[in-house]
């Protein structure tokens, strides 16, 4: 992901960029294995977006269609510090759009 590649919106919008996505490494590794395996198989997903209040109620959703996925780094825990277990990965989708 080299941020050269335009991406077009269906509302006329276009370069919208790389879209960052943090999961957070649990015990169980379900969400990051979920993400290797999308990130390392170099499949090209359509992917849903959901945005929820903090009550878990869903308030926005977008439709990312034919999106890749690109590696980040990791973050390794550090006892000494508040941070956390996590892994960084980008998609890079080629249209979104709002699902009402």
């Amino acid at each position: 992901a080299d941020g050269s590649r335009a991406y077009q919106v269906r509302d006329q919008i276009f370069d919208i960029g790389e879209i960052p996505i943090t999961i957070l490494i649990t015990k169980d590794r379900y969400e990051y294995e979920l993400m290797q395996d999308f990130c390392i198989s170099g499949a090209v997903k359509d992917v849903y977006v959901i945005f929820r209040n903090s009550a878990g109620e869903a308030r926005l959703t977008y439709l990312l269609t034919n999106t890749e996925c690109a590696m980040g780094k990791k973050n390794a825990f550090n006892r000494n510090s508040k941070e956390v277990d996590t892994k960084k990965y980008t998609l890079l989708p080629e249209f979104v759009e709002e699902v009402v």
